[in-house]
């Protein structure tokens, strides 16, 4: 397992080299690293595909040398760098961005957050997967692993049926974990074991926490930041389904570094900065990925476009951040026209359908609101979201906090939504899948409950470890 844990470590900073290359240039910190690692998985994924067309059973092998490449050229570049600089030490960004452990409620919240961290190391390290996280991402990682692409061909080990089930699964996180056992294979007696792939979400984990913290602390203050972190760290729908292999943590990750990136208004305004990449990922990660997606532009595009009319800079240029999202949703759908096929488990294609549809509303609502308010899978992270919200919404705060809250409730409604067309018993599909679906958007509530309690400074002061906007 140590082993693994070092291959994934490394992988995560190849994938971090890999993605800044796609976004302009920062001065590196924990926050900017975050958001390459996140990029570069997401790009990586996405050229899974056309590599599987172009170089059948060498895909995997054709990304992983493409991230041990970039992770030497910024090995070399950086100690060319260092050599020829003065400068040692901390990055003043992430200097300024740390807690101040000074006071004692930081202190306890960051004791908090570091508990809840080690929790879930210790639950992804100790047990193997749940039923779906074994059956669906595991399995896809050994398929990409055995096979070396994304190739819909037959292929038989122990249970031969379900390379049919995992067509139309994403490659993101399998992605990750046949990449790690690939990486570790040269260096241990053993081909691919499933355990070994779970220091993956412990990285995707701590990716989670990290861009939650940024992400208030962009929006409100260092306190704010910590509470964020603490709250998200304790969520037990995303520590159980997390350390039991699900994707849906890991999507969490993106939307929590969405949430980041969107706090910026040089990245808002920049065609080429992290925020677009990180959205056209999400249709990497999860099927769900594009309904977050969809509504991500939609929140962006309307002050985008007002704040470039309003700088008379132009209005196309932000909108170039489109490019790459539309790109992953081209690839996105040749792979499933690729695969042939249709997904079952929703189905709205006939007049019937619709009004079937419909009628479900009511005990659709009433199901999704039991689910959001069961404090066995929440606490009372949802009740306390939307007290927030109308908060933020009576009261006078700046916009981006209001704006990341109403996109958090039109998600959680959107996915309550898709349940009026499910072929599965209601019921039991809610029950299953919904708490899931709402994980994807914990840590954006918690950043909304976490800026709403502990306010955000003056206005005209940017928060500590934040740039002025613009």
């Amino acid at each position: 397992m140590l082993l693994t844990t070092t291959f994934a470590i490394l992988l995560a900073l190849a994938f971090a080299a890999f993605g800044r290359a796609f976004c302009r240039p920062r001065q590196i910190s924990l926050e900017t690293l975050n958001l390459w690692f996140l990029t570069g998985a997401g790009v990586s994924a996405g050229i899974l595909f056309p590599l599987t067309i172009a170089f059948q059973g060498k895909a995997v092998v054709i990304v992983l040398a493409l991230l041990a490449a970039s992770l030497l050229i910024a090995a070399v570049r950086g100690a060319a760098r260092t050599r020829g600089s003065d400068r040692v030490g901390v990055p003043d960004d992430t200097r300024d961005g740390l807690p101040d452990l000074r006071d004692p409620v930081s202190l306890l919240l960051a004791a908090l957050v570091a508990c809840g961290v080690a929790l879930f190391l210790f639950l992804d390290y100790r047990f193997g997967f749940m039923f779906d996280g074994f059956q669906i991402w595991a399995v896809k990682a050994k398929l990409l692993y055995v096979r070396g692409d994304l190739s819909p061909l037959p292929f038989t080990f122990a249970h031969d049926h379900l390379p049919r089930v995992l067509r139309w699964y994403p490659p993101l996180v399998p992605m990750y974990g046949a990449l790690v056992s690939r990486a570790a294979a040269p260096f241990r007696a053993e081909e691919f074991r499933f355990e070994l792939i779970k220091p993956v979400f412990g990285v995707f984990f701590l990716s989670l926490v990290c861009s939650t913290y940024f992400c208030a602390l962009r929006l409100g203050s260092r306190r704010a930041a910590l509470l964020a972190a603490a709250l998200v760290s304790f969520v037990p729908v995303l520590i159980s389904y997390g350390a039991g292999g699900y994707a849906d943590m890991p999507l969490a990750a993106y939307v929590a570094a969405i949430a980041c990136s969107a706090a910026s208004a040089r990245d808002r305004s920049s065609p080429n900065s992290p925020l677009y990449w990180l959205i056209a990922s999400l249709l990497m990660v999860k099927a769900e990925g594009a309904i977050l997606a969809a509504i991500a532009m939609a929140a962006l595009a309307g002050p985008v476009v007002v704040e470039s009319l309003r700088t008379g800079r132009g209005a196309w240029r932000p909108l170039l951040g489109a490019i790459p999202i539309a790109g992953f949703a081209v690839l996105r759908a040749g792979y499933y026209g690729w695969l042939g096929g249709a997904e079952k488990t929703y189905q709205l294609h006939t007049r019937t359908d619709l009004i079937v549809g419909l009628r479900r509303i009511p005990e659709t609502l009433r199901l999704c609101f039991g689910e959001a308010v069961a404090p066995s899978n929440w606490g009372i992270l949802w009740p306390a979201f939307a007290v927030a919200l109308a908060v933020l919404w009576l009261s006078v705060y700046p916009a981006a906090p209001r704006i990341l809250g109403a996109a958090t409730a039109i998600c959680a409604a959107c996915y309550a939504g898709i349940f009026l067309f499910t072929q599965w018993p209601l019921k039991i599909h809610i029950e299953q899948g919904y708490p899931r679906l709402l994980s994807h958007l914990a840590p954006a509530a918690a950043v909304v409950i976490a800026v709403a309690l502990c306010g955000n400074p003056p206005r005209g002061e940017p928060s500590p470890g934040r740039p002025p906007a613009g």
